[in-house]
């Protein structure tokens, strides 16, 4: 008999954003602070993972904020 190395079992979707779930949505939109349709937006620009939503929202609004100040 072969001895099968054991796999660490962990949840792979804590990281990831659903956004065909509502409660996800929702979740992931107040913890953001953004709308639902910002938040589809930049899962739609760079994918399900929140570190990466989180980083191209973070980048969005200090675009956002130099724009206003040269005004």
């Amino acid at each position: 008999m072969v001895k099968r190395a054991k796999k660490k079992r962990r949840s792979g979707d804590r990281g990831l954003i659903a956004i065909s779930q509502s409660y996800e949505v929702r979740y992931w939109s107040k913890k953001f602070k953004v709308t639902p349709a910002r938040l589809k937006a930049a899962v739609r620009a760079v994918g399900r993972s929140a570190k990466k939503v989180s980083a191209y929202l973070a980048s969005r609004r200090k675009k956002v904020r130099r724009k206003k100040k040269k005004l």
